[in-house]
């Protein structure tokens, strides 16, 4: 049985959770724009003593959230954080290494069609210096341009190692943030604010990386790798990366390590250290993951199509330079090339002596490279020996400096027509066949100091003498007797053969998501072009398709979790209303009490 101070009772009970209820509603309002709140509410409970009721009470101030939003939000941030990473380099890709999109003027392909030009000129007005040098220049800005959208992609790939490097660090601290928190939640009776703040950190965690999270005991959260390496449990493991000094092609970059804490000291303890596994997974979610992607297969694969480009266009422009004389022709021609892989050599070559005064030829003779001499022959003096066994007496053949020099009698100069000659280098993927001068590099144009495609220059003597720049072509009959003349100052042959060797087809191996195929460097470089234009488009669409369903989420997340501030209000309204009703019940039971009392007086 109800009695009026067990009535009074009640009532009291009622008036607390009212008070609850009034300042959790006042602490929903306040922070109904706070980042990461989510909305709160008081449960409560009936009480009853011996089977009677004896009023209500605040059990527990809980969250609202659903669980399933929030793993695919988790989800669908590590995809939005790999995406937009993606997307950032490949539209820095476009600016840094092919040039400002709208400025026509800029960028390699600009370069080439500069250089053709200059090309076109020069070949219409052979014997002038001025014009020489300008294709001498635009060459040399081909070359610049290749090395500095190379020096470009290698730059973003340090620059991506850098924040590889960054984001471990950032993980270590949200790791170690998130352990705090799990501790204070363990010992929390409300730890509603706890866990919006630890809610906070594994999104950001998801961000950066790919993770799973599952609850332990006292409320805690684990959180594991890709590949399921516990990341924090009870405590929190320690990533380690070291960032390459340096970047260049051939740069090998060290894995990110995992390593416990001593329980006792919580210091690191350096023999737990173990790789983290799952990073080569070419889906990787986070920030991490695109940063990955872009360090070690975007931009590598960029570079590789950037070196093939710069090894088509070596090749092409000193074979046609090869194959032409410069006025007057010189005394010596020294070879470039100091290795010498098994080749298949084929056809026949002509080298002729001329009188560097009148242009006249004096003697042409004729090299068998069928012959058997030169087919095993691997070193510079072993090519020396085979060549002087079919050269004209008084040119010779020798090895200084461990190159191969071909030498012409006193007051005569040097002049080569590779006629049908073709020597394949054994096992070359690509498969060119090289004239004569071109294999040995007798006449080339561009030189390549270091093992670097991309690194390139006209020829040092070239370009301190602009005569040097080959022109003239040597004809050859094959009588008998053999006779020849080689073309003058007017002769132009050699600068077309040098504007048509930017159309010259050749092989180009696979590189990247570029095919196998026979093209030209101009073609190779619109479809290089091309192909990475298409990757940052879909780059691009890909993050804001991911940014999409990451506000979808949020949006349905808000829907759960979010403060209504009208529904707050009409939520208080109410709780006044339980609140002046629990107070008018003490108030007639206490006036109840003092009939109750001044009926005994």
């Amino acid at each position: 049985m109800y009695g009026l101070t067990s009535t009074i009772r009640n009532a009291v009970t009622g008036l607390q959770v009212s008070q609850d209820g009034i300042g959790n509603a006042a602490n929903n309002i306040s922070n109904a724009h706070t980042k990461g709140y989510t909305r709160k509410v008081v449960e409560q409970q009936a009480q009853h003593i011996l089977g009677l009721g004896a009023g209500v009470k605040s059990i527990a101030i809980t969250r609202q959230v659903d669980a399933f939003i929030e793993t695919n939000l988790r989800t669908q941030l590590g995809l939005t954080g790999r995406s937009d990473t993606i997307a950032n380099y490949s539209e820095r890709v476009q600016g840094l290494v092919f040039g400002d999109p709208s400025n026509r003027n800029t960028g390699l392909g600009s370069a080439l069609d500069h250089l053709a030009h200059s090309i076109d000129v020069a070949a219409n007005h052979p014997e002038k210096a001025a014009q020489r040098m300008a294709v001498i220049g635009a060459a040399q800005d081909v070359f610049n341009e290749l090395a500095r959208a190379e020096a470009n992609t290698q730059e973003l790939r340090q620059d991506a190692d850098r924040r590889i490097h960054a984001s471990v660090q950032r993980l270590n601290v949200n790791l170690e943030a998130i352990h705090n928190l799990n501790t204070q939640i363990a010992r929390s009776q409300n730890p509603g604010e706890l866990l919006d703040q630890r809610d906070m950190l594994v999104a950001e965690v998801a961000r950066q990386f790919e993770i799973t999270t599952h609850m332990i005991d006292d409320n805690r959260i684990a959180i594991y790798g890709p590949s399921g390496q516990p990341l924090l449990e009870y405590t929190p493991r320690v990533l380690e990366y070291k960032p390459a000094a340096t970047v260049n092609a051939s740069t090998t970059f060290g894995s990110i390590s995992v390593f416990t804490r001593d329980p006792a000291t919580q210091q690191i303890d350096p023999a737990s250290g173990t790789e983290l596994v799952g990073l080569t997974n070419p889906n990787l979610k986070g920030e991490l993951g695109g940063l990955l992607e872009m360090r070690d297969r975007a931009l590598p694969e960029l570079s590789g199509q950037l070196r093939e480009l710069g090894q088509m266009l070596r090749f092409a422009l000193d074979a046609a330079h090869n194959e032409a004389t410069p006025l007057p022709p010189p005394a010596t021609l020294t070879a470039a090339r100091t290795e010498f892989p098994p080749a298949t050599f084929a056809g026949t070559a002509h080298v002729a002596t001329v009188d560097p005064t009148t242009g006249e030829v004096t003697e042409v003779g004729s090299l068998d490279l069928g012959h058997p001499a030169f087919a095993a022959v691997t070193t510079a003096a072993e090519f020396a020996a085979a060549l002087n066994a079919q050269l004209d007496p008084d040119v010779v053949a020798t090895v200084v400096d461990g190159q191969l020099t071909l030498s012409a009698p006193a007051g005569r100069g040097l002049a080569i027509a590779n006629g049908t000659a073709a020597i394949t280098i054994d096992g070359d993927e690509r498969g060119r066949a090289y004239g004569f001068s071109h294999f040995f590099g007798l006449n080339d144009f561009v030189t390549q100091p270091t093992g670097d495609p991309t690194r390139l220059f006209v020829r040092g003597d070239i370009v301190e003498a602009p005569e040097k720049l080959a022109s003239s072509m040597l004809d050859v009959a094959l009588g008998p007797p053999a006779s020849a003349t080689l073309g003058g100052a007017g002769d132009n042959r050699g600068l077309h053969g040098l504007a048509a060797a930017l159309d010259r087809p050749l092989r180009a191996i696979a590189q990247g998501g570029l095919p196998a195929a026979d093209t030209s460097m101009r073609n190779y470089l619109a479809d290089l072009v091309g192909f990475q234009a298409v990757r940052a488009e879909q780059a691009t669409r890909a993050a804001s398709n991911d940014r999409v369903l990451f506000d979808e989420l949020e949006f349905r997340k808000a829907g759960v979790s979010g403060v209504n501030v009208d529904e707050e209000m009409a939520h208080l309204m109410i709780l006044q209303q339980a609140y002046t009703a629990s107070a008018r019940v003490i108030t007639i039971a206490d006036r109840l009490l003092e009939e109750l009392l001044s009926i005994k007086r």
